[in-house]
């Protein structure tokens, strides 16, 4: 039974030596079990004299013995079977967790080989053990180069002390590193920012048996934080700095935030109580107009240079530019606004005042053709009345007649010269003026004019600067807006007269439309009358306008004011609505030389000089062209007659007699006065030349300072017969003593 035991452990083991111990302690005890066995049947052998009943009781003995054996050794090997089975089981389930153990740590070497992000392992020491491939990419180092302490070599200068001082205080005591961001210096000298850390690997009993940790290249990631940031940071600075209004608010009218300059504009003392508003109820003046801006927000995602009407926290009208974009959700819903709006109050106002300029040069030009045409008839009316004087006798009842006529003419002159003021084209005896003088000259008047239920306060500047202006047109000025301001205060009130200097630049301080930048000096007119109504704050200096009823005033006053300033250099501009007075400011501008006044030609006369020259008459206006030839040959000239430039030159051509005087109008077709005198002159030397014209100012080339222009003089229509016979008489005779001297026939 042993041997067959031993036998069948070889075949199922190969060999006694690789049974396992618990089995071989069994197959041991069973040997020794036989062999007693063996002892007693060889004991029983020699004990051939034993008694039959005692050899048969052994027998029993030794039956029972061995089927106790039996069953002990049957027990026995079941319970080697089961211990075989559950090693079986356990060897395999070894293997098993062996080959998985095996695959993953495969896994894990291929997966660390191939990950983009570097991974290293330290021994206890914290000395490396290993690198990845992307490590040592990263690092710009080979493996072997990185083993022990050698990954201290990629770390970049600047950084190294900190992270070699946190590895080794992590190690001291077995905690985790957390390196965060630093840079790596590669050999070739190229910088990385990279992100690190390590974890302790712990033993079965807990002590740290190692490191494990990460380094990831966050480089670019940086440079995009850093690009972030930066821009970032600029739109920052230009959110903070811009002029312009930039704000976020929700659809709702909620404000989620604004820069300082939409603070300032809205005139909100900080930030804070500006995010308080409620922009549909306390900056939308009109509620259709935030209707449509939502509605473009909402259709067409933006909106651009949208002109709206805003208030601000005082209560002031603004007009903006808005543009704006919508933020929506995933449904498409918007839940935020960012925008963007422009304060063009400024702008809008100069462009307002821009077409009111351009409308009132016009109207300006037009008044001036009518005064220039009323002119000539003025000339004519007046000529032929001093001619009906001269034909009737002084205590003829018709002479009172011919008197009223050219009385009438005279306010028709009168008139005329304010329609050439509002078109800028009456003539200003221009002298350098102070205006506090003009003021202090005309406060006597205006008292008497004002009645004494009006306050009138004179606030002017001691250190005023001076002006090129016409005195007598600038105390015109003032009695003009202040009888307007006495119409506007029927209840009393105060007129304030104001004087100061003020300058003008291209950003800080924009001049008013039609005004350079430069220094000027300011003259105001404020009154706390009744005020003038928006709806006709455009039209108050066209001529003829007025709001007073029919009869009590011309319409010309505040034309008249308007273009004496603006032929002075200046701008006049009016701050007024219903009920809270007006306040005109004239702005001309500022002198520091001083200029030589100006001299109008005397047109008094004491009778109705004449002589026997030759006059060449030319006049486009038949009605001035008959009465001066008329009047001419009642002086007893010789006259020549000519409708235009052109047919003069015609005349003179053929005309064998000598001419003495030119006597022309400036403004004709086809060719005017001034070219007309030119080519005549140098075809005649020594020809005199008058020349006249309904516009009353001198053409640019017989200004004081044109070259030729002491031989040309000029004449205003309308002119009295005597004033042209005096005049006539001052160009020729001068050329009269030349001629009898030349002949020898001066006076003695």
């Amino acid at each position: 039974m042993h041997k067959l035991l031993e036998r069948q452990l070889k075949k199922r083991f190969g060999s006694i030596a690789q049974v396992p111990p618990e089995l071989a302690d069994f197959v041991a005890a069973v040997g020794q079990a036989y062999e007693q066995a063996d002892a007693d049947r060889q004991l029983l052998e020699r004990s051939l004299d034993l008694t039959s009943d005692e050899l048969l009781e052994a027998n029993a003995a030794l039956r029972l013995d061995r089927e106790e054996l039996e069953k002990r050794v049957a027990e026995r090997t079941a319970e080697l079977l089961a211990v075989n089975r559950s090693l079986e089981r356990e060897i395999s389930e070894r293997q098993a967790v062996e080959d998985r153990l095996r695959a993953s740590e495969q896994r894990f070497q291929a997966l660390a080989e191939h990950s983009p992000t570097g991974i290293f392992h330290a021994d206890e020491a914290g000395r490396t053990v290993y690198v990845n491939r992307a490590w040592c990419e990263i690092a710009g180092l080979g493996p072997e180069e990185a083993l022990g302490e050698g990954w201290q070599r990629a770390l970049h200068p600047g950084d190294r002390e900190r992270l070699v001082t946190q590895w080794r205080d992590a190690v001291a005591v077995g905690g985790t590193v957390q390196a965060g961001e630093y840079r790596m210096l590669r050999p070739d000298g190229s910088e990385c920012w990279v992100v690190g850390q390590a974890v302790p690997l712990l033993s079965d009993r807990g002590q740290v048996a190692g490191y494990v940790g990460t380094v990831a290249d966050i480089t670019e990631r940086r440079k995009a934080e850093e690009a972030i940031r930066t821009s970032e940071q600029k739109y920052r600075r230009l959110f903070e700095e811009s002029r312009d209004t930039i704000y976020i608010a929700t659809p709702e009218g909620r404000m989620l935030d604004i820069n300082p300059a939409g603070v300032r504009m809205f005139g909100y003392p900080s930030r804070e109580e500006m995010l308080e508003v409620d922009l549909g109820e306390q900056i939308y003046l009109r509620p259709e107009d935030r209707t449509r801006m939502l509605q473009s927000l909402t259709v067409r995602g933006f909106v651009e240079d949208l002109e709206l009407e805003v208030r601000t926290k005082d209560g002031r009208r603004l007009t903006v530019l808005a543009s704006a974009s919508a933020d929506r959700d995933q449904r498409g819903r918007v839940v935020a606004v960012r925008g963007l709006m422009r304060d063009v109050t400024g702008q809008r106002d100069l462009e307002r005042q821009l077409r009111q300029a351009q409308k009132m040069e016009a109207v300006g030009r037009l008044a001036g053709g009518v005064a220039h045409d009323f002119n000539n008839l003025l000339t004519a009316i007046i000529g032929y009345s001093d001619l009906l004087a001269m034909a009737v006798p002084d205590d003829s009842p018709l002479r009172r007649h011919t008197d009223e006529i050219k009385a009438a003419a005279k306010r028709g002159a009168d008139l005329t010269r304010q329609l050439l003021a509002f078109g800028r084209r009456q003539v200003l005896a221009l002298e350098t003026l102070d205006l506090n003088r003009s003021v202090s000259a005309i406060e006597k008047l205006l008292r008497r004019v004002i009645g004494e239920d009006i306050e009138l306060i004179s606030e002017l500047d001691a250190e005023l600067g001076a002006v090129q202006a016409d005195p007598n047109q600038i105390e015109q000025v003032l009695l003009n807006l202040g009888i307007n301001a006495r119409d506007a205060m029927p209840e009393g009130g105060v007129l304030t007269l104001r004087t100061a200097n003020i300058a003008f630049d291209a950003e800080a301080t924009a001049a008013p439309a039609g005004l350079e930048p430069g220094s000027y000096v300011l003259l105001e007119v404020e009154d706390t009358g009744v005020g003038i109504p928006e709806t006709i704050r455009d039209q108050i200096f066209e001529p003829f306008f007025t709001t007073k009823p029919r009869g009590k005033g011309s319409g010309l006053g505040l034309s008249t004011v308007y273009g004496i300033v603006r032929q002075s250099g200046g701008q006049i501009v009016v701050d007024s609505s219903r009920g809270r007075g007006s306040r005109f400011r004239i702005f001309l501008p500022r002198v520091t030389e001083e200029q030589p006044p100006s001299s109008e030609p005397r047109e008094t006369v004491t009778g109705l000089p004449g002589g026997s020259e030759t006059v060449f008459l030319v006049e486009d206006e038949p009605a001035v062209r008959d009465f001066l030839r008329g009047l001419l040959e009642r002086l007893g000239y010789s006259v020549l007659t000519a409708s235009d430039g052109e047919e003069a030159l015609e005349v003179a051509t053929r005309s064998e007699r000598p001419i003495d005087l030119l006597l022309s109008d400036v403004v004709m077709p086809r060719m005017n006065g001034v070219e007309l005198a030119r080519r005549l002159t140098e075809a005649r030397p020594g020809l005199r030349v008058l020349l006249m014209s309904g516009y009353t100012e001198k053409p640019e080339p017989l200004a004081d300072d044109a070259p030729g222009a002491g031989d040309i003089d000029f004449l205003h229509k309308p002119f009295s017969s005597g004033a042209l016979a005096q005049r006539l008489r001052e160009l020729l005779e001068p050329r009269l003593e030349a001629n009898r001297d030349a002949a020898g026939l001066g006076r003695s």
